[in-house]
């Protein structure tokens, strides 16, 4: 821990495997006859396998990041290709099997993070607000818990548009938002400074990358439905949004 100066979570995911954790249901745990240890079983092969080969089509992939981003120009041809040649390892059907079914960490993500707040890190949540997976709701709530009882030191930062990979989709944005924050909470003596974070919860700043798409980072706060009677539209997911 005294080496963890601080932590950056970007559009970090709250949940991840359904075969539970030995530590916390050791009985249920048992149930399973597979965990996700190589070699793969017979049983388990096939199913995976032919899993694997529809999701590593080019074509499937492709679908998927335009899915996943909110670039209107969509990602390409080249990266689904590039993806899709690497997954050709004689391996990856098998790499693929055993992540499925790699059971839940000891230490859930609530837990992480209340590992945070109790050592005092500084903590950025940043986060697309376009993701498709990762909705706002699970960036405030994490911001709530990274803000538990006053204890933890923590910043909010939605992006907009942009979708579950930002450091990808919006890279310029991504990189701004991490120097206003280094520089906030570890400050250096630079050239050229750091222009600082939004102050106040729905302040902004406007990022253009470098397809001349300009990204609008957002300070935001605790999950709020309603504010001044009103839903609050801008919390609201992106795919919620595109119904009315």
């Amino acid at each position: 821990v005294e080496r963890i100066k601080g932590v950056a979570l970007i559009n970090a995911t709250p949940f991840w495997g359904w075969i539970p954790s030995k530590l916390k249901n050791p009985s249920l745990y048992e149930t399973f006859p597979w965990k996700g240890v190589l070699p793969i079983p017979e049983s388990v092969r096939n199913f995976a396998l032919n899993w694997y080969n529809t999701l590593r089509n080019p074509d499937s992939i492709e679908w998927l990041l335009n899915f996943v981003t909110s670039n209107p120009a969509g990602v390409g041809h080249e990266l689904p290709l590039r993806i899709a040649s690497m997954a050709d390892h004689p391996a990856g059907a098998a790499a693929f099997a055993q992540i499925i079914f790699t059971p839940q960490a000891d230490l859930t993500f609530d837990e992480a993070l209340d590992r945070v707040v109790e050592n005092q890190i500084p903590t950025l949540l940043l986060y697309g607000r376009e993701d498709p997976w990762i909705v706002p709701y699970w960036a405030a709530r994490a911001f709530k818990r990274a803000i538990r009882a006053r204890k933890g030191a923590a910043d909010y930062l939605q992006l907009s548009p942009s979708g579950h990979c930002p450091h990808f989709e919006t890279p310029k944005t991504v990189n701004a938002c991490l120097l206003r924050w280094l520089h906030r909470n570890f400050p250096r003596d630079l050239a050229a400074l750091p222009q600082e974070l939004p102050a106040s919860i729905g302040d902004s700043f406007v990022v253009r990358e470098d397809d001349a798409r300009e990204i609008s980072v957002t300070r935001r706060g605790l999950p709020e439905p309603f504010r001044d009677g009103e839903i609050v539209w801008d919390d609201l997911p992106a795919w919620v949004q595109s119904l009315f």
